[in-house]
């Protein structure tokens, strides 16, 4: 058995598959912290206007809530939720982190060239990800 991943961005993660899906509800209903999308996109290497786009914000909007210490709005907080549900499946299926990091953010030809994370934009593209990652775990060709 593998030893749980290491980092912010895995702590987050692993923290969110803690909860139960009322307290997810809850989390995003509140908001999530503004700086879980830093953190995320520094772990990803998403570019600030692609991590504004998966928080469901504008650039200029997402740097003024990080420098306040504001929270996202729920549709922000539920892509969040999406991206952290789709890395801790994609940890448990490639085992490394280094190679499921790579695989959340590359683009991807099963998935039309996007990379998975920014799937996360919409609940149908989520599911879609979560799928290829089931493929992948069975050995089915996707």
């Amino acid at each position: 058995m593998m030893s749980p991943p290491s980092g912010p961005f895995w702590k987050l993660a692993l923290e969110q598959h803690e909860l139960s899906e009322r307290e997810r509800i809850q989390r995003i209903e509140k908001g999530l912290d503004s700086a879980v999308v830093k953190t995320i996109g520094q772990a990803l290497m998403l570019s600030k206007r692609s991590a504004a786009e998966l928080a469901n914000t504008s650039e200029s909007t997402l740097a003024r809530l990080q420098r306040n210490g504001g929270r996202l709005n729920a549709g922000g907080s539920e892509r969040i939720d999406r991206v952290l549900a789709l890395a801790k499946q994609a940890i448990d299926v490639m085992e490394d982190p280094e190679t499921a990091i790579a695989w959340l953010s590359t683009g991807n030809l099963s998935l039309g060239g996007a990379s998975p994370v920014m799937l996360c934009c919409t609940d149908l593209g989520g599911r879609q990800a979560r799928r290829l990652l089931t493929g992948i775990e069975w050995g089915v060709s996707v």
